[in-house]
Parts: structure tokens; C-alpha cells; sequence
């Protein structure tokens, strides 16, 4: 009996086209399960909303970069690319005075591209969360995406997408929801608008206002997507590059302060950034090594050294603040690239896009001015709630 147990675990297999036997020694332990592969962050195609009233309440990959970054080939930036509701172009309302976006090689201005999954912003994540917005009456959330790409110092172009979420609480559900009147401020800013067909519908013949069902926003909801002008207001990090190359080594400085030109909140010196990462890319040759100051993490295989900053606060005039990488190379080097990565938060920041609501029955009339009507005087109130601007595609070179 022992030897027969041996002989079962020695299986010889048969000559080519010859049957297997059945016997009672034939192996008939099943295959262990193997898993469903899971889809790798950032391979799912863009997401498109559907006009229906559910939430976009939608889980993102954590904004943090990964200890081994899935790479960075700064050749150009590609912006934000700016996607309505649906497909068809009904519902999307886009002005007819609207231009393109520089997206791809048109804002960077050769014809080269960062590679999907290559890039700081598609190794953390694209996309923001909205808060869940819990205030009694309407609400909204605001997050806006910057894109640039600055050269010897100088920004050279820009772009901004945003989305507007909306929500309503009512503070007495005995009553049925109904409608609001709402508009988008600074509505002249933007190049291109794709209001939710859900529960949003334009009104014939005014620019920027719109009819919202709130019985369909219990959840906070993507109400609005929109492309804005872009410009340095927008961008708060100015970064530039130094650099030294030799047949064998080529060392970088990068400095990074708060763009003169961004635009600071009402009565502010200074900004918070959060989140704040910098990643440097050796362009033209190999690096087996790299030093830094401060220390930072470097990749050979991606042939990059990124610093992750956390938080960090920039004062309008502030010196700028230096980090030094030396590459040891196989080769001479081209030179450098860097790519960043921030949020910020905080009221009045961005392109200035905002929602209002109106008053029951036109708003409040001041009865002390004989020339107001309902369409002036207290017609329009600020919908509040918070609001965020994120880097997109942020390059320097």
C-alpha cells in the first residue's frame, strides 16, 4: 500500500496521442481559484454622466504618490480634458463664441506626450472628491483643475476645468421640493459649459441661468462642468529650473515660491498648499545615481527623484525656496523637467466661477430705493460652500 501511494505521486504522462487512463489514480483535486484580475487606476475610460438624479458621490485613489512612482516623461503637458454630460451634443450647452482648449501638443508646443499612467497626476488621481454638503437649503461645492507649463521661470500657458456640485437639504420635507432659479457668476470667464440634464435646464433667452429640480439633489451632484480662461491668477507655485550638465554628472536646482501673479485671497499674504509634491526627471541620458538636498526619493528605473512637501506656505514676495539634485550619468544629459503636484482650498481662489440663487418671487425688494425691482435689490443671494483648486498637468522646464 505504501508503494502504491508513491507510485500515485510519480505520474509519468503518456506519448503524444495517447488516451489517458482511468484509474483511480488520475489527479481529480480541482485547480485552485485564481482571482478576476482588477483594472489598474487611470485604465477605466472617462466617465460620463448619465442624465439620471444619482449621486456622483464617486470613490478616487488616494492622492498620495506611491513609494515607486509609475513614472515621469515631462515632454509635455496635457491639459485637463474638458468632458460634458453626454456625447451628443444636446446636452451640452456650449456658447457659441467658445474656443478650443490647448490640449496635448497645442498647449505645449511640440508633439510629444506624457504617456498615460506616466505622469504625477495619473499616478495619484485625476479626479476630486466632493464634500458631502449638509447645510440646510441649497449648496454647492466648487473643485477647479489647473494646468500649466512654465519655461525659464515664465508661465507660457494655461488652462482651467472645474465642476460645480450642488445639494439641498430643505428644512421641512412636509413640502414638496420644487425649483430654484440659480445663475453662474462671472459666467462671461468661461469658454465652454455642459449643464447636468438631470435636474438643471437652461432658461430661453438668459445667459447663465438656469432652473434646478431639487427634489433630484438630496445628494450632493455634479451640476455643472465648464472650462474657464486660464492665466497666472490661477496658478500659485512658480517654479524654474538651473542646471549644470557634464559628460558624467548633471546637477539641478529647482526653486519653487508663490507666483507674483496668483491671485490671494481678499486680505492675504499668504497661502497654504497641501499636498505638495515635486518630482525632477533627468531628460537625455541614463542615471545610475542621484544625490539631494533635501533628501528625496530617486528612481533609476524611471530615471526621476521626486520630494514629497506635505504642506507647505507661500508669502507674496518670499524668497524662493531651493532643492539640488546631482544625477550621475551614463551619458550627457539634455537637461531637467518637473512636474508638481498641489490642492489649496479656500474662498475667492480660482476663476472666480460661482452659483447664486433667487429670492422667492424675484428676492427681496429694499423698499427704501424707489428704482429697485425685483431683478436688483436682494434678487440674488450666494449659494456657499467650499471650494478647491488642484493641479492638473503643472510642468516646468
Amino acid at each position: 500500500m505504501r508503494g502504491r501511494r508513491e507510485m500515485r505521486n510519480s505520474y509519468v504522462p503518456p506519448p503524444v496521442g495517447q488516451a489517458i487512463p482511468e484509474t483511480e489514480s488520475a489527479d481529480t483535486t480541482p485547480a485552485p481559484f485564481l482571482p478576476a484580475p482588477v483594472p489598474v487606476a487611470g485604465t477605466a475610460p472617462v466617465e460620463r454622466i448619465a442624465p439620471t438624479s444619482e449621486s456622483v458621490d464617486r470613490s478616487v485613489a488616494s492622492p498620495s504618490l506611491p513609494s515607486s512612482p509609475g513614472g515621469f516623461s515631462p515632454g509635455a503637458v496635457a491639459a485637463s480634458t474638458f468632458s460634458p454630460f453626454s456625447p451628443t451634443e444636446s446636452t451640452s450647452s456650449f456658447r457659441p463664441n467658445s474656443r478650443p482648449a490647448q490640449l496635448g501638443s497645442d498647449l505645449t508646443g511640440d508633439g510629444q506626450s506624457i504617456r498615460s499612467g506616466r505622469s504625477l497626476a495619473s499616478a495619484g488621481s485625476q479626479g476630486h472628491r466632493h464634500p458631502e454638503l449638509s447645510a440646510t437649503g441649497l449648496n454647492s461645492s466648487t473643485i477647479e483643475t489647473v494646468s500649466a507649463r512654465f519655461e525659464n521661470g515664465q508661465l507660457t500657458s494655461s488652462s482651467v476645468t472645474g465642476e460645480i456640485a450642488l445639494a439641498y437639504n430643505p428644512p421641512d420635507f412636509s413640502t414638496p421640493f420644487g425649483t430654484d432659479t440659480i445663475r453662474l457668476d462671472n459666467f462671461a470667464s468661461l469658454e465652454k459649459i455642459a449643464p447636468n440634464p438631470a435636474f438643471i435646464t437652461p432658461i430661453p433667452s438668459k445667459d447663465g441661468e438656469y432652473s434646478v429640480n431639487l427634489a433630484n439633489i438630496a445628494k450632493t451632484s455634479i451640476a455643472f462642468k465648464y472650462q474657464a480662461a486660464g492665466g497666472p491668477q490661477n496658478a500659485p507655485i512658480l517654479v524654474s529650473l538651473a542646471s549644470k550638465i557634464e559628460p558624467s554628472q548633471t546637477s539641478i536646482i529647482v526653486s519653487y515660491s508663490l507666483s507674483p501673479s496668483f491671485r490671494l485671497a481678499t486680505g492675504r499674504e499668504s497661502v497654504t498648499i497641501s499636498n505638495v509634491v515635486l518630482a525632477l526627471s533627468l531628460e537625455g541620458a541614463r542615471a545610475t545615481s542621484c544625490l539631494s538636498k533635501p533628501v528625496g526619493t530617486f528612481s533609476r528605473d524611471k530615471n526621476l527623484i521626486f520630494w514629497p512637501l506635505g504642506d507647505i506656505t507661500l508669502a507674496a514676495g518670499g524668497a524662493p525656496t531651493k532643492l539640488l539634485a546631482r544625477f550621475v550619468t551614463e551619458g550627457e544629459a539634455k537637461g531637467g523637467a518637473v512636474e508638481a503636484r498641489w490642492e489649496v482650498a479656500g474662498e475667492g481662489l480660482g476663476s472666480g466661477v460661482g452659483v447664486s440663487v433667487k429670492g422667492e418671487n424675484g428676492g427681496v425688494v429694499d423698499a427704501s430705493d424707489p428704482f429697485a425691482d425685483e431683478e436688483t435689490s436682494g434678487a440674488w443671494k450666494e449659494v456657499g460652500g467650499p471650494r478647491k483648486l488642484a493641479s492638473g498637468q503643472y510642468v516646468a522646464k
